[in-house]
């Protein structure tokens, strides 16, 4: 059995010669048979692809609860990482040594912390101008017929599988 590009391309082999065939009939039921060919195919397809929806929602729901799972491991470790730290420092062990790993408990870099922006001197401000294109506006130009340098509308097609 011929694959879905085979008949295509016989498809497009038949069509080109069109004006070479004497037989309209023959070039018709050639025409025919490779289209029925072609939607017992794509029908086909339509299964496979609506198989691999299913699959892909799974994959999906999987990734979501992997994600879930390692949110709560990780905030598990920095809860445990906090409480070791308040522990050592209650105790005033500033360095666990053992077999497994060590411990120790160090200064972070100095942290900026900005309590009110508005009591602050324009010197520490940077301004920046913004450029951005209004694509909305723009699209409603061009669909009203006004011609645009630089951009222009298109309309393409996909499939609807159901």
């Amino acid at each position: 059995m011929p694959t879905l590009y085979e008949l295509d391309s016989n498809y497009q082999r038949v069509l080109s010669l069109i004006g070479e065939v004497d037989d309209p009939k023959m070039l018709d039921d050639t025409l025919e048979a490779i289209a029925g060919g072609i939607e017992g195919k794509g029908a086909n397809y339509a299964v496979v692809i609506k198989e691999t929806n299913s699959t892909l929602a799974k994959y999906d729901a999987e990734i979501k609860r992997l994600q879930a799972e390692r949110k709560r491991i990780a905030n598990n470790q920095k809860y445990m990482k906090q409480f070791l730290l308040n522990s050592m420092n209650l105790a005033n062990i500033k360095k666990i040594e053992s077999v497994r790993g060590s411990v120790r408990i160090q200064k972070n870099p100095v942290k900026l912390m900005v309590n009110d922006e508005s009591l602050l001197p324009d010197k520490f401000f940077t301004i920046h101008e913004v450029k951005e294109l209004n694509k909305s506006q723009l699209k409603d130009a061009l669909k009203n017929g006004l011609e645009v340098n630089g951009a222009h509308l298109e309309q393409g097609e996909s499939l609807r599988i159901s």
